[in-house]
């Protein structure tokens, strides 16, 4: 009898220290856009608590997709991701490389804003989609999308728009729709701005041009597998953090 006790106890000791959570640190090296160790994922547990350190040959963009959360990292200063791993699932970190017109050269910072012509306005209705994430439709009024022309000379009423969750940029968007996936369990705020061709925000009395949505996600577990907006052709996946229960 006391030796199955003994056992017992054991098995609760065992089972106990497993689950507790753990400082997980990677070092990651970032070479052309793409691991210099040919790694294509590193897992952790929930719970844990995780810190990338990404080093890098050329200045990037970061983005861990699911949390959302993004970084910088440029040669000679790397970027630090932490985080505790809460939501389970497959969550991919992507890098978006930095072009000399977003290192701030000869283009003008997307910070900037240009004068709204009158009667410009947007508006946003978001729908969930039947099958995934959300659809978010973007009604301008008194502009023109005009993908052709993004990265050339502002013409007063035309652009692209950005889009935000919770104040972190996806990217752009070239038309009136886009579909919003990877969106955490709980609220969250999309906002959408309308930009110039040049990239300013169009702005009156001040404020830039936006518009906004509260969305409820339903499933913190799934991951966002491709990237969004101006990242869909810019975009590289680096690995995937794979979060187990």
């Amino acid at each position: 009898m006391r030796a199955g006790l003994i056992l017992f106890a054991g098995v609760l000791l065992v089972g106990c220290g497993a689950s507790q959570p753990q400082d997980r640190q990677f070092s990651l090296q970032v070479q052309g856009g793409s691991l210099a160790d040919g790694g294509d994922s590193l897992e952790v547990s929930r719970g844990d608590r995780v810190t990338l350190a990404v080093s890098s040959d050329a200045s990037v963009e970061l983005h861990l997709h699911g949390y959302d959360i993004t970084a910088s990292a440029a040669p000679e200063k790397p970027a630090s991701i932490a985080f505790t791993a809460n939501a389970t699932g497959s969550f991919p970190l992507t890098v978006h490389r930095l072009s000399a017109p977003e290192q701030g050269s000869s283009h003008p910072s997307h910070a900037e804003t240009v004068p709204a012509p009158e009667g410009m306005g947007v508006t946003i209705a978001v729908h969930a989609d039947a099958a995934d994430g959300f659809n978010v439709h973007i009604m301008p009024t008194g502009f023109t999308f005009s993908p052709e022309r993004v990265n050339e000379a502002h013409v007063a009423g035309e652009g692209h728009a950005h889009i935000y969750l919770d104040g972190v940029k996806l990217g752009r968007v070239y038309g009136p729709y886009y579909h919003l996936t990877g969106v955490p369990a709980g609220e969250h705020e999309v906002r959408v701005t309308l930009n110039a061709n040049s990239h300013e925000g169009y702005a009156r009395d001040g404020e830039q041009l936006a518009a906004t949505a509260v969305v409820v996600g339903a499933d913190a577990d799934r991951a966002d597998d491709h990237a969004h907006g101006e990242h869909d052709e810019e975009e590289a996946t680096l690995l995937r953090l794979e979060v187990r229960p």
